[in-house]
């Protein structure tokens, strides 16, 4: 317990000292910084077991783990059925709630590093070296201050603390901002493919390209949606038309899915504001504050953000348990509020709530997560 709040507490004068590094050094600093901060934040009350805990849930059988047996025997029969799968209640709740890509992706990094403990840790590495991309989005939006100051924003947000850590939702904010910078950087051939991956991790990450076609403006806007939406059109029909894979049915029986389990324990007109109201709570409550404020001052990005989250409530696919789900917006949500944090003070306020608000927590909260 004591290392879980002395290193997050620790990260705000550190990261402070980590973005006046030269510039090559500051994605690594970041990095690093957010790697130790979700390793010793996220194993508080159970020790490092803490770590795969999310993994193994029902003894594995309601997370990734739990569908693995369907891939190992014949991945390519596994991507024909999965609309089957999905519908028949064959796998768990997570894989039923994402298109075929996010469990191909768990199953593939278990069998890369070789059981769930690594797999674990593999998935809080690569969470945090969204650092890299994140940092690189940033700097095609903001000026150079705002864009470091956005990274360390995000990398010490409470919802990527906490969620960031064993939730596959964090490896998909890496693959998310990957997506954006290459819209944003007019890079679209490979905004094209980052995109369609995206898409096959998890529906809601188509929302990552559309923030950047928006951040280009009206002039570039159809020529990067044409692209991304394009790209992920052009693989989803080639897995359909090669090995059988049925996205159409796959995202019905989705919503089904998402009903059965807890987002549909609430009407629909519940999920409009209750999910963009929690993504909010989980940036904590200086970052939350300063993205509001970025809306009603037009600061680049903040708009954009505000429509996609009111995409993302209306769609009612992604209900419930939005401050995991929505973990890829986090980054733009920072970037959108760092040209209003140019105060030192203002900054340290932001980082230490979100720091304090992610201990207590973990700390006072018994949660999945």
């Amino acid at each position: 317990m004591a290392l879980a709040i002395g290193v997050t507490l620790l990260a705000v004068p550190v990261g402070l000292a980590v973005i006046r590094l030269p510039a090559r050094l500051v994605a690594p600093g970041l990095f690093l910084l957010g790697l130790a901060t979700r390793l010793a934040l996220n194993q508080a009350q159970r020790g490092p077991h803490e770590w795969r805990r999310p993994l193994i849930r029902g003894d594995g059988t309601r997370e990734y783990p739990g569908a693995f047996h369907l891939i190992t025997p014949d991945p390519l029969r596994f991507i024909d059925h999965f609309a089957e799968l999905v519908a028949t209640r064959s796998m768990p709740v997570h894989p039923s709630g994402h298109p075929v890509g996010a469990t191909l992706l768990a199953w593939g990094l278990d069998r890369v590093t070789g059981g769930v403990d690594n797999l674990a840790l593999s998935v809080i590495a690569i969470g945090a070296a969204g650092a890299w991309p994140v940092l690189a989005l940033a700097r095609r939006v903001a000026d150079e201050r705002a864009a470091r100051v956005a990274c360390l924003v995000w990398a010490l947000a409470p919802a990527t603390l906490i969620y960031g850590a064993t939730s596959l939702d964090g490896v998909f904010v890496t693959i998310a901002a990957v997506a954006a910078w290459a819209v944003v950087g007019r890079r679209f051939a490979l905004a094209a493919i980052a995109s369609a991956v995206a898409f096959l991790c998890s529906y809601g990450l188509a929302l990552a390209p559309l923030w950047g076609a928006l951040v280009l403006g009206r002039r570039e806007f159809a020529r990067a949606a044409l692209w991304c939406a394009g790209g992920s059109l052009a693989v989803l029909a080639a897995l359909a038309l090669t090995l059988g894979y049925d996205p159409i049915e796959a995202l019905r029986n989705t919503f089904d899915a998402y009903q059965r389990g807890i987002g549909g324990r609430r009407p629909y007109a519940y999920w409009i504001v209750g999910g963009p109201a929690a993504f909010l709570l989980s940036l904590g409550p200086g970052l939350a504050a300063t993205v509001l404020a970025g809306i009603d001052r037009a600061t680049r990005g903040a708009r954009e953000l505000a429509a996609c989250l009111a995409l993302a409530a209306l769609s009612g696919v992604m209900e419930a348990e939005v401050e995991r789900i929505w973990q890829f917006m986090v980054p733009v949500a920072a970037i959108a509020a760092a040209p209003l944090l140019r105060s030192r003070t203002l900054l340290v306020t932001v980082l230490a709530l979100g720091a304090a608000q992610a201990v207590a927590l973990e700390l006072l909260f018994d949660t999945t997560w």
